[in-house]
């Protein structure tokens, strides 16, 4: 029985010592914290973004936080603000993101099917490449080289693409000219 009391005193005490650190920590000098959550803030155009957020605490308590605007718009470039905002009591805070979206990535551009090994003397069809860019821009390569379809040889074909952030990639077509009497 003693045992039992002591235990509950002990209980009574323990939880008023648990109140008292509360209620002290949450006192009238007590002020609404936010901060943004680390994260990434630089992506490429058309690319995936994942907000982190960001925190709100008043004293020990966590604060629920939410997105009072966004203009986010992963498909141009630019900077963009993601405005966060928390309210406690008659507290109300709000901090901001700035998401930049860059375009470092260049056009990737792969050989269309092609006949590149003519006889001498016969037309030779440029196949053409197929241009991609993360921007999603229909961007027309530059041709540079031709073909001389009356003289045997080697003859370098290259696609040049660039994109309008000034990101540029080329590729290659050999194109062999041949006698078949040789």
């Amino acid at each position: 029985m003693v045992v039992r009391t002591m235990k509950k005193i002990l209980f009574i005490g323990l939880f008023i010592g648990l109140l008292t650190v509360v209620g002290c920590s949450i006192g009238k000098n007590t002020t609404l914290r936010m901060t943004l959550q680390p994260g990434i803030d630089t992506i490429e155009i058309n690319g995936d973004y994942v907000d982190p957020g960001a925190k709100a605490t008043f004293g020990l308590l966590n604060v629920e936080v939410t997105v009072a605007s966004s203009d986010l718009g992963i498909s141009a470039l630019g900077t963009y603000s993601i405005v966060y905002e928390a309210s406690y009591g008659d507290q109300t805070k709000t901090i901001s993101r700035y998401v930049t979206v860059i375009d470092d990535t260049a056009p990737q551009l792969s050989l269309n099917p092609g006949i590149d090994t003519i006889l001498i003397g016969e037309t030779w069809i440029d196949g053409g490449v197929t241009v991609i860019d993360n921007s999603l821009s229909s961007i027309v390569p530059t041709v540079i080289g031709q073909v001389n379809e009356q003289i045997v040889g080697d003859y370098e074909i290259t696609y040049r693409a660039t994109d309008a952030s000034g990101n540029q990639n080329q590729i290659t077509r050999i194109v062999h000219v041949i006698d078949d009497n040789e």
